[in-house]
């Protein structure tokens, strides 16, 4: 069962429209409570406090649209592995247990879960195993995601709140990038498919001329096409003048060429249904359009559309973004496939070298019947000297092809060639030979695995430096966060002891004004005794008077009578 398909069946009618994209990162014991909100129990757990406060400390507000966002965001959260699912189902049966929601509706709930795939954090995971063996990255990120989530739990303030959540997720943003390079038919493309244990690359639906692609990962896979821009059209040839026809083809693409100053260079992107349209502009045909490329987002079975060599729009793709569900690339890993080092487009390769400069990892591609050549070591050298890569992994593919006395050979010289290159720069280099072929055929010594293992170790293992420096950045913002949470709180109790203080003050003043009221009030009823006890007597007497003016009538009247 899909998401939204879930998402309709608890919501019914109240399903609203979300953002496929939404992803949310909290603590599984929230999520799972927010995930057990349907249409039926809604009410009845928005009018809980507690129930509000997990939505505001994820910055969300108490309604429905924001519910239904933290349920999708904790569902795609879940397909990227970077949330426990065995964590949130045994939340999940918490909840069942203590009859907070029914036991159907937890078995709905567990179902759906349970069908998103392989549990990447209970101690039974199987897929990617075998490459996860030196985790220290996430096991750190996981400590510091606890107190991140203890700090929120706390109900600190809109300020400390947002830096905490900040924090988090900019540590679950961290990207690592692996750029594999080498002279063409090195053989990237069939060893990438090896290590992402599928045939992605060098399909029919991939990219058949020499295009730069970059893999990533997504729940749904889809493609991005980016063009060069007119100026990189005239750098590679292009351009010239066949405006009329680049605007006709751009306009096929949904890239429109727009006239006007030269003040207003710039490029604008403005998606719609899906796909992308770009818009360049200039003051004439000869001017620089965007500094940023046009993009069209498309189907994965589409990209051959438009950079198959037959394909009249080839020659004005600069790269493609291919968006995977595939293990590999779930912990933000962006693997850079390049075209070959020895591409005669000099702007194409100049593209490489820009990629390589954000890179952390390179891995470098030599077939083992023409390894370690002069291109090779001079891309190598040039490569490390521009960018910020600490490791590098040399890989001598087809090894299959070479016995094992003449692949040690093979790899002795290269590996002597590229240290005596590599010496004055500082860069330790580990050397593999691997044979993609065995590894497809079940081969059990096709080295694939075991650069895997290394792979892994390197981007999130002890010796990590962007990943130490991930880590540390999180401990240090939680920290802050910390302090200003203390400071916040002291500050509070500064107040309120401040306020404790007037308050006393202002109580031993009433009290007094108490006692002197209560000190009147006596004085006024003893008066008033008085003034009543007057009135009596006063009272008495003319009484008495009355009487006896009454019987003398009286007595008169009977004398008058007798």
């Amino acid at each position: 069962m899909d998401t939204d398909k879930f998402l309709s069946e608890i919501w019914g009618a109240l399903k609203l429209f979300l953002d496929p994209k939404t992803q949310i990162l909290a603590d599984e014991r929230s999520l799972a409570v927010l995930l057990a909100a349907d249409a039926e129990n809604f009410d009845r757990f928005m009018a809980l406090k507690e129930f509000r406060d997990i939505l505001h400390a994820l910055g969300l507000k108490a309604d429905i649209y924001s519910l239904q966002c933290a349920q999708l965001g904790a569902i795609n959260a879940l397909k990227a592995a970077k949330i426990s699912k065995s964590k949130l189902l045994a939340a999940l049966e918490i909840l069942q247990t203590e009859n907070i929601i029914s036991a159907a509706h937890f078995k709905r709930l567990a179902a759906f879960l349970r069908s998103l795939g392989a549990d990447l954090t209970a101690g039974n995971e199987q897929e990617g195993a075998n490459f996860k063996k030196s985790d220290v990255f996430h096991q750190k990120i996981d400590a510091l995601n606890d107190i991140c989530e203890r700090i929120l739990s706390l109900n600190p303030g809109a300020h400390v709140a947002n830096a905490a959540t900040k924090a988090r997720q900019k540590a679950h943003e961290l990207e690592f990038n692996v750029a594999v390079t080498g002279v063409i038919n090195a053989g990237k493309s069939t060893l990438l498919n090896a290590l992402l244990g599928k045939k992605i690359l060098g399909a029919s639906n991939v990219p058949e001329t020499v295009n730069l692609t970059v893999l990533k990962y997504s729940p749904e896979p889809f493609a991005k096409i980016n063009f060069w821009s007119k100026a990189e059209l005239k750098e590679l040839g292009i351009a010239k003048d066949q405006d009329d026809e680049i605007a006709q083809i751009y306009g096929d693409l949904g890239v429109k060429f727009e006239s006007e100053t030269a003040q207003n260079l710039n490029g604008k992107f403005d998606a719609d249904g899906g796909e992308s349209k770009a818009t360049f502009k200039s003051s004439s045909a000869n001017q620089i359009c965007s500094d940023q490329p046009a993009s069209k987002t498309v189907k994965t079975g589409e990209i051959k559309l438009y950079t198959s060599a037959d394909s009249k729009y080839a020659k004005f793709v600069k790269s493609v973004e291919l968006y995977e569900n595939l293990e590999l690339l779930k912990d933000n890993v962006r693997i850079i496939d390049t075209p070959g080092i020895d591409d005669a487009v000099a702007a194409r390769e100049e593209l490489v070298r820009r990629f390589m400069r954000e890179c952390d990892l390179m891995v470098h591609l030599m077939n083992v019947s023409q390894s370690a050549t002069q291109k090779d070591l001079d891309f190598i050298v040039s490569s490390l000297q521009n960018s910020h890569a600490v490791k590098l992994a040399v890989l001598l593919t087809h090894a299959d092809v070479l016995k094992e006395g003449e692949l040690n050979e093979v790899a002795a010289y290269a590996k002597k060639s590229v240290e005596e290159r590599t010496r004055e720069l500082g860069i330790g280099a580990e050397f593999f030979a691997v044979s993609a072929k065995s590894y497809f055929e079940g081969g059990q010594n096709s080295g694939v695995e075991e650069f895997k293992e290394y792979l892994y170790e390197t981007l999130f293992g002890p010796s990590s430096q962007k990943s130490r420096l991930g880590i540390e950045a999180y401990k240090k913002e939680l920290g802050r966060v910390c302090a200003q949470f203390a400071a916040d709180t002291q500050s509070e109790i500064l107040k309120l002891t401040g306020s404790n203080l007037s308050l006393s003050q202002k109580l031993a003043e009433l009290n007094e004004q108490k006692a002197a009221l209560a000190s009147r009030l006596e004085e006024v009823r003893g008066a008033v005794k008085e003034e009543l006890e007057r009135l009596d007597t006063a009272k008495t007497a003319a009484s008495y008077e009355l009487g006896l003016k009454s019987l003398a009538q009286t007595l008169k009247q009977r004398v008058a009578d007798d």
